[in-house]
């Protein structure tokens, strides 16, 4: 069977989803899609390199082309501030369909056997689970901030879980469609991760 989840699969169906996205934007004057946005900044996490973009910006300056362009189908490659600005007004609930869209393709193609464990005669499946935040400030805050008070000061911040497919046998993991944590969850911490793991 031929596997369909390869990169430019993937890519694919990154730009798909981003261009999907209601863009408030004047058409006439946009110079990058969203999908030039959501892709530079995919294709950042996945080198693991925060310079890659700008170097990639100079390749094409220098030879006319780049890797982001080969790599990643990025048709024009937006600024680290460009890609902010385009990326902040978008839930991020509506990327999950990406998640599920490779799941179903690791499902179709029977590749999570790989990572059933038995137990008493029963396949299961080893989730790993764990809180993280990725932002906090003292003074930035949007609506959907989580908020914690300490001498009188407040403490702004985003908070998520994201759910692993682990195996002790498999190099890789497979990250699945994180979860993330309310305000409405509670203020403790332990009690806003078991509310966000229990949807």
């Amino acid at each position: 069977m031929e596997a369909r989840l390869s990169l430019e699969h993937i890519t694919d169906c990154l730009a798909s989803v981003f261009d999907a996205q209601q863009d408030e934007r004047i058409q006439a004057r946009c110079k990058y899609r969203l999908s030039d946005a959501g892709l530079a900044a995919f294709s950042v996490f996945y080198m693991q390199s925060p310079s890659f973009l700008s170097y990639q910006r100079d390749m094409t300056k220098r030879q006319g082309k780049s890797n982001a362009q080969t790599i990643f189908s990025l048709k024009r490659i937006p600024t680290d501030t460009h890609i902010r600005t385009m990326l902040d007004g978008i839930a991020a609930d509506n990327l999950g369909v990406i998640y599920r869209h490779i799941v179903n393709e690791l499902v179709g193609q029977r590749m999570l056997t790989n990572y059933q464990v038995s137990y008493e005669d029963e396949a299961y499946y080893l989730l790993a689970l764990d809180g993280t935040e990725f932002h906090s400030s003292h003074k930035v805050s949007c609506e959907l901030c989580c908020r914690t008070s300490k001498d009188g000061n407040s403490r702004y911040h985003h908070s998520l879980i994201p759910p692993v497919l682990v195996h002790p046998e498999q190099a890789e993991v497979i990250s699945l469609e994180p979860e993330f944590i309310s305000q409405q969850d509670s203020y403790d911490k332990q009690d806003c991760e078991r509310n966000a793991i229990k949807r």
